[in-house]
């Protein structure tokens, strides 16, 4: 048996069965506590220096900041969506679209009739802008006329009042 780490020889006794397989099992168990102690001094080493890495590694990364960022982008992507929700776009389909063109190309046909009803008086305004512009013209073309006129007035009189002296003076004795 062991005593304090030691084995002791048994006594010689005469070898029974029983006993051989006591001393068998006694001899199987000591071999097995030897290999936990080994399998527990490897558990042990392997232990600390897993404790020794964790202590060794930096603090794990602070991403509230990121997040924080991506909440913000979260809200703001949520309001554009929100916008393109109430947009006219989404919201109206194809028929809605074709009754609004109905309801325009109505107002237009209305306008045109309204038009073509007032359509003489925008000729006689027309007419009488025409005519003033005539006039306005044939007035230009009588001032210059006139001008032109009188110059030659001047000029004829300037002339025959420069013959008639000279015929004067070679009548003169």
């Amino acid at each position: 048996m062991t005593d304090q780490g030691r084995t002791t020889k048994p006594q010689e006794l005469p070898a029974d069965g029983a006993t051989l397989a006591f001393d068998a099992l006694r001899h199987a168990v000591e071999e097995l506590a030897l290999n936990i102690d080994s399998d527990m001094a490897t558990i042990r080493r392997g232990l600390e220096a897993a404790f020794d890495r964790y202590d060794g590694l930096a603090s794990p990364a602070d991403y509230g900041n990121h997040f924080e960022r991506m909440a913000d982008d979260m809200v703001l992507i949520a309001e554009h969506v929100k916008a393109l929700e109430i947009s006219p776009a989404l919201r109206y389909g194809p028929d809605d679209y074709g009754r609004m063109f109905e309801v325009i190309a109505d107002r237009v046909i209305v306008n045109l009739h309204r038009a073509k009803l007032g359509g003489s008086d925008i000729e006689s305004v027309t007419r009488e802008l025409r005519e003033l512009v005539y006039a306005a013209r044939d007035r230009n073309r009588q001032d210059r006329r006139l001008l032109t006129a009188g110059l030659a007035g001047l000029l004829l009189g300037g002339l025959l009042t420069w013959t008639v002296v000279r015929v004067w003076q070679s009548l003169s004795f």
